[in-house]
């Protein structure tokens, strides 16, 4: 454990503490590197690390408070029974309860109907509405599932001979937000397949959230995420990653400026992680805010994955029945710009068998066998 650098410490049960006489610094002495007065030592613990240890420390000592419990305390779920107008014996997710505020906030998903899984943003939309803490308007600019009946701005997916076509796609529909008078100054942006599960506020999605980002060549996707990285470092601009598949806060004159300034209209940059590591200050890490699920899993493993999660995200190879039925288990309830679900069939890709090859028998085997 690195000392402080501070002539006096004082002790709180078994941590040891910083100590100013304006009392500026009120942390660990194992990360003293966040306290303003630091003089250059550093320690085993990274960034996120510390931050989370920060946030523990400041709690024990009334300075900051955790949000409260999402289901909002009531008696039934203290007692561990049924809450009312709740069928189960067991309390459900769909009980939760949602403070609501005065102030509205709009939430737009770039889609393209034919590109989808399944019908994932009818829960993505479900889940907005259901567990936003204000009044939440959707807005979808592409094309359009045939269910949906909300504000809609509609813009052909540009044209095959379009090099990158799927990422240009993206790209020509952001511009579209950062420009249109139909999008609001102040914006999140979505994905089909970005779920909230529990009630959150636009706070919640303002906090800065991005992983540790380590340079690959996997796939174009890493390449263009790699190329971003390195236009930034040209800038010497900090290199966050935050491509991380979450819902963005965005102000809209900042991601038009974005345009200009990077030459989005023909460079292939991810404009998240751009935007990140413009205007945003230092992250935290995304987990347990966040979920990711890349393969299918069954109910039961979803429910325990996503317990302490508010946002959660799935790649279309994790898009399956149990998928749905467990998005169908915490967001019932239709959507205002829902039609009727039997009009509805949901698909799914089929799962790739893999073919194993018989297992080598030797002919002293075969012989033994006889």
């Amino acid at each position: 454990m690195n000392q402080c650098i501070h002539e006096s410490s004082s002790v709180d049960s078994d941590v040891i503490f910083c100590s100013h006489e304006d009392n500026a610094c009120n942390v660990p002495v194992s990360f003293c590197q966040v306290c303003p007065f630091f003089t250059g030592r550093t320690t085993s613990k990274d960034f996120f690390e510390a931050t989370s240890q920060l946030l523990v420390t400041k709690q024990r000592l009334g300075e900051y408070e955790t949000n409260p419990n999402p289901c909002g305390g009531c008696k039934d779920h203290a007692k561990k029974a049924p809450c009312k107008g709740c069928k189960d014996a067991k309390p459900c997710k769909g009980c939760l309860e949602v403070k609501r505020r005065d102030e509205s906030l709009q939430f737009v998903w770039p889609y393209w109907y034919g590109g989808a899984s399944g019908d994932e943003i009818r829960f993505s939309v479900r889940s907005v509405e259901k567990f936003f803490q204000g009044k939440a308007k959707c807005l979808i600019i592409g094309d359009k599932p045939p269910w949906y009946s909300g504000p809609h701005l509609k813009k052909n997916r540009i044209g095959k001979d379009t090099n990158h076509r799927r990422f240009r796609d993206t790209l020509s529909k952001l511009y579209w937000m950062a420009t249109r008078p139909e999008v609001d100054n102040e914006f999140i942006w979505m994905m089909d397949d970005i779920y909230f599960l529990k009630p959150f506020s636009v706070e919640d999605i303002q906090q800065p959230r991005a992983e540790q980002w380590g340079p690959s060549e996997f796939n174009s996707w890493q390449r263009r995420k790699t190329n971003t990285m390195a236009t930034l470092a040209e800038r010497e601009r900090t290199t966050h990653d935050y491509a991380t598949h979450m819902p963005h806060h965005v102000e809209k004159e900042k991601l038009a400026a974005l345009f200009e300034e990077f030459n989005l209209h023909e460079n292939t940059l991810l404009w998240e992680v751009l935007y990140g590591n413009t205007h945003r200050e230092q992250p935290i890490g995304v987990r347990p805010f966040f979920r990711r699920f890349q393969t299918p899993r069954n109910l039961q493993t979803l429910r325990n994955l996503t317990k302490k999660a508010t946002v959660m995200n799935h790649t279309s190879g994790a898009w399956s029945p149990e998928m749905r039925e467990f998005l169908m288990e915490v967001l019932p309830d239709m959507a205002t710009c829902e039609a009727k679900e039997g009009q509805i069939v949901p698909t799914f890709k089929k799962q790739r068998v893999v073919k194993r090859r018989p297992a080598t028998v030797t002919i002293k085997q075969e012989m033994q066998l006889q």
